[in-house]
């Protein structure tokens, strides 16, 4: 199931922040907009505001220095632009109108029993760390996403980390006993990666999913679409042996004398959409156009080709005066034969309905060849 929430980690969001993963962002909300939230625990958002203050702070001591080095070369005092003031204000205010613009959301730390924490914490439950003591922010960053999955009801996300930790086993065990799918990406474009996969394999599903939908209600009407293929439909010797290209197995070195009869069997392959575009396009409101196969049993008398049919006679090379009274020898024709070959006949029709409440079917066109 495609995911309807991706989480990001401090490591991801400074990615962004410094710009290293932006290209990769912008086609991740391109691709996933108006059908995915993207969403940053508070924890989260307030270590980044926190490394980003310190940062600031540092740069700030530098800044203050040189201005200390300038003002005894030049003689004068220190410019005001040289100091910044309330400088986690200002960072904070930056930090959350960046990620508003990205359209990323804070969620709020849910109430965690400190009992659970510390039950976690003792027995080195992931993700506490069993050689180190960490783990207790990368716990209140699980807890809050599970909380918020559970209250939104999302069944699948992504989580873009670089921490290790969250793809443990351990870890991954407490969203699936919830129900909840969630696959954790190294960075942005893993996460993008992540994203195209599942919803290709989503949508393959559900093509295959409404594929037997169909099949099932071609089914129920097959007993129409064999009255139409005996009024509609044509086959050429091509078509009995098995393509325009090519002969198939069990008609090697025959002759079809008579198609003694077709027995229409089964709807085979269902594909949604019509063969040409121009079809698709003309496809009146309300209907869908699909494209089916139905296998046949085609019942035939053939003869088979012996070698020396193929061939001709064979002489010795010391004796080629016996070539001309071989050639002339009548060599009986071997017996004919009824068997029966296995083909697909493709029919184009127009459906109308919703998925698993088809109401009515229209066949257009038999494929023949």
């Amino acid at each position: 199931m495609p995911p309807t929430a991706i989480y990001f980690d401090t490591n991801a969001l400074n990615q962004l922040v410094h710009g290293e993963t932006n290209v990769d962002f912008i086609e991740l909300r391109q691709v996933s907009k108006e059908r995915v939230g993207l969403f940053a625990p508070d924890v989260v958002v307030r270590e980044l505001v926190h490394h980003r203050q310190l940062e600031a702070l540092e740069q700030m001591a530098r800044i203050r220095q040189a201005s200390q080095s300038l003002r005894r070369l030049l003689f004068r005092e220190s410019h005001d632009y040289e100091d910044v003031k309330d400088v986690e204000d200002t960072v904070r205010t930056g930090v959350l109108a960046f990620l508003g613009s990205l359209e990323i959301l804070t969620i709020p730390t849910p109430q965690i029993e400190l009992e659970v924490l510390l039950d976690m914490a003792i027995k080195k439950d992931p993700p506490f760390e069993e050689k180190r003591e960490k783990g207790f922010r990368d716990s209140v960053i699980l807890f809050t996403i599970l909380q918020h999955m559970q209250n939104n009801h999302f069944s699948s996300a992504i989580l873009v980390s670089g921490d290790q930790v969250f793809g443990h086993k351990g870890v991954l065990e407490r969203f699936r006993r919830r129900s909840i799918s969630i696959s954790v990406a190294k960075n942005v474009n893993h996460a993008l990666e992540i994203y195209k996969t599942q919803i290709e394999e989503a949508l393959s599903s559900f093509i295959e999913e409404t594929a037997e939908q169909i099949k099932s209600f071609l089914g129920s009407r097959f007993r129409d679409i064999s009255d139409y293929i005996f009024e509609h439909g044509e086959i050429s010797e091509s078509f009995i042996r098995g393509g325009l290209f090519g002969t198939s197995e069990e008609l090697l070195g025959t002759t079809v004398k008579k198609i003694l009869a077709v027995h229409p069997k089964a709807v085979s392959r269902v594909r949604l959409g019509l063969v040409s575009k121009e079809d698709d396009e003309a496809v009146p409101p309300g209907w869908k156009g699909i494209t089916f196969s139905v296998s046949l049993d085609i019942d035939l008398l053939v003869n088979t080709l012996r070698l020396h049919d193929l061939f001709g006679p064979r002489v010795p090379i010391a004796a080629l005066e016996a070539f001309e009274k071989v050639k002339y020898t009548y060599a009986p024709p071997n017996p004919d034969e009824q068997i029966t070959v296995q083909r697909e006949l493709t029919i184009q029709a127009l459906l109308k309905g919703l998925a698993g409440t088809y109401t009515d079917l229209q066949l257009v066109k038999v494929l023949s060849y």
